[in-house]
């Protein structure tokens, strides 16, 4: 038996990751609407006034890599690069464990946009991708 023959490809991997990050989602934030596009998913964030998020999930190095972008509009999906998700995609429950890791990342960027009246503190900060 060659292992190859078990080991899935990439674009498998990234079907199956796309499809679960989309049907999670889309069935357990009712905050959250999301489209499926040719290249990765949108979301959008409907407390907040105007919120979308743009995933582009694929395999590097063994590797289920999910980039994060963040917008204020649908029409520039990369305008703020928030982040990346790293999580080997041969490990117990990658899947699960790569949508943990995305939800927080996603759920801080939420967090530090929320514009919330009653808060003590002045000033919140988020750390962006250096993009130089």
């Amino acid at each position: 038996m060659d292992v190859q023959e078990y080991a899935p490809d990439d674009a498998s991997v990234v079907s199956h990751a796309t499809s679960t990050q989309l049907q999670h989602f889309t069935e357990t934030d009712p905050h959250c609407r999301a489209l499926q596009l040719p290249d990765g998913i949108m979301l959008r964030y409907t407390l907040s006034h105007s919120l979308y998020f743009y995933l582009r999930t694929g395999v590097n190095n063994g590797n289920i890599t999910t980039t994060v972008f963040a917008s204020d509009t649908p029409y520039d999906r990369t305008k703020a690069d928030i982040g990346v998700v790293i999580t080997p995609m041969f490990e117990p429950d990658a899947d699960g464990n790569h949508l943990v890791k995305l939800k927080k990342l996603l759920y801080s960027w939420v967090g530090f946009t929320s514009a919330d009246e009653d808060a003590d503190e002045g000033f919140k900060s988020f750390s962006l991708k250096d993009n130089r």
